[in-house]
């Protein structure tokens, strides 16, 4: 009879015990003398975000722009002085034929599409392409505080513009001026009125107030601005 090797497979066992309980040693491969580690991979530009944030800093340009033209009304009590101010800023927010301005033209339809995009428009139509949240701020911010009812300025801006102008004309005292003003939407609407009134007004204090006060709604879109650009950070 042929004895089992007990002892062998006793010993066999306990190594294989051993083996199994032991942490296997793993090794660093060696990384050749000289061989430099191989940089990070750059991410790619988001080429949409890019073009929103340039944009909004084209929107922000243009508000300083039209606060410019109109900083002449501002310091002076002189009738034509206010008025020329006045006009200068109401034709660089509102677009027109020669030109690209704020919000959109009060021309026809074909005129309109041969004409450049006015940058409400244009900015609206950059945000809604790009989306996300600084898209979504981008439009929140062009309603408010600068347009209001965005969709009447996209269907109808001949005949937003002329609401908004009928809203000051005859005005003849500042608190009759404010009452009319304060039923229009948008400190971009708003702007549009006051420096309407300060062109068109016939009184030196009047057309002084109307101008102060245009400017103070363009101030209040440089406040939202300046929150949105520093979204871009």
């Amino acid at each position: 009879m042929i004895r089992p090797r007990l002892g062998g497979v006793l010993l066999l066992g306990s190594v294989l015990l051993v083996v199994g309980c032991t942490d296997p040693q793993i090794t660093e491969p060696e990384v050749p003398e000289g061989a430099e580690e191989a940089p990070p991979e750059e991410e790619e530009p988001d080429v949409d975000r890019e073009q929103l944030e340039e944009q909004i800093d084209r929107f922000a340009g243009a508000i300083a722009d039209i606060r410019e033209q109109l900083a002449p009304a501002l310091d002076t009590d002189d009738l034509v002085t206010v008025q020329q101010a006045a006009d200068a800023a109401y034709d660089a927010m509102v677009a027109g034929e020669d030109g690209q301005g704020l919000f959109p033209a009060d021309i026809g339809e074909q005129e309109r599409d041969s004409a450049s995009e006015d940058m409400l428009t244009e900015t609206l139509s950059i945000a809604r392409e790009r989306g996300g949240e600084l898209g979504r701020a981008t439009v929140e911010m062009l309603r408010d505080p600068v347009a209001g009812d965005i969709g009447s300025w996209e269907r109808d801006p001949a005949g937003m513009l002329a609401a908004t102008l009928t809203t000051v004309q005859d005005i003849d005292d500042l608190d009759a001026g404010i009452e009319a003003v304060s039923q229009l939407d948008g400190d971009g609407t708003r702007a549009i009125a006051w420096l309407a009134l300060a062109r068109d007004a016939d009184d030196a204090a009047l057309a002084a107030d109307a101008a102060e006060r245009a400017d103070g709604h363009l101030g209040i879109i440089d406040v939202a601005l300046e929150f949105l650009q520093e979204e871009q950070v």
